[in-house]
């Protein structure tokens, strides 16, 4: 199986607590190496450097998050968009079925219709 599709089976709980532990543990380890075999006055000369990297990477981190957070809420507001169209096309189909001439092929057409519409509704919540 993909490692991709493994790990979206994962609770994002369990895969959070993963993330933020194993990348813990590989900044710990890895000061913990520095520290040992680099001396301090080498490092003390490099603080500044270090300082400007941090800020440039925390600086690309928050420009993309925050693109990340427009395209995910842009996403949501056009689905929902497409949601409340589709349920009021449904509502007003549902209405127009009542004044078919025919009432009892009427009272079938509702029956078949609000099947329809919960297969539609379960169907899609459940994918």
């Amino acid at each position: 199986m993909n490692l991709k599709y493994q790990l979206m089976q994962v609770s994002p709980i369990v895969c959070f607590s993963l993330f933020v532990f194993s990348l813990g543990f590989l900044s710990v380890f890895l000061t913990y190496f520095f520290r040992k075999y680099k001396p301090i006055k080498f490092l003390n000369g490099h603080n500044e450097v270090t300082g400007y990297t941090f800020l440039s990477v925390s600086t690309f981190y928050s420009l993309l998050l925050g693109f990340v957070v427009y395209l995910i809420w842009n996403q949501y507001y056009t689905v929902r968009l497409n949601a409340d169209m589709e349920g009021g096309i449904a509502k007003t189909l549902y209405r127009t079925i009542k004044f078919y001439p025919d009432k009892n092929v009427s009272e079938k057409l509702k029956k078949h219709f609000l099947v329809y519409i919960d297969n539609i509704v379960h169907k899609n919540i459940l994918r």
